[in-house]
């Protein structure tokens, strides 16, 4: 899943250019290059998988928001389907991305260890840990 993730993540970081112009793209830009390189490291070591699982759960609602995109970019702004995806959208963002947030980092805080570790490794590297900390 990782893996395919990923492959996401890059042909949609190589397409950025052709987002909206008021679209935040030095945000979008470290949003992807975070996944991009953060996702293999979990996935190869074990650090943070339940983390990257959730942060990949989050990406449903995109496709909703790209939808939307496309009904903008076809002039159907004033159409019913334009409006329904935008409440599914919106239903949709609270309810995976916003929601779970304080369970997720209250999981964080409370957990005696914030991941597992694969055999070989003893200690989390203290990057790891506070990349932990900056992507919530």
């Amino acid at each position: 899943l990782t893996d395919i993730s990923i492959g996401y993540m890059l042909y949609d970081f190589s397409v950025l250019d052709t987002w909206e112009a008021n679209a935040n793209i030095s945000l979008m830009t470290a949003h992807h290059l975070f996944a991009i390189f953060l996702w293999p490291i979990s996935n190869n070591l074990g650090y943070y998988q339940s983390w990257v699982l959730w942060f990949l759960s989050t990406e449903f609602s995109s496709i909703f928001l790209a939808l939307r995109w496309m009904l903008s970019a076809t002039n159907r702004k004033k159409t019913p389907a334009y409006a329904i995806n935008g409440l599914v959208f919106t239903g949709l963002f609270i309810v995976i991305r916003v929601l779970p947030i304080p369970v997720w980092s209250a999981a964080y805080v409370l957990a005696p260890s914030p991941t597992e570790l694969h055999d070989g490794f003893e200690v989390i590297p203290r990057y790891a840990t506070w990349c932990g900390y900056a992507c919530l």
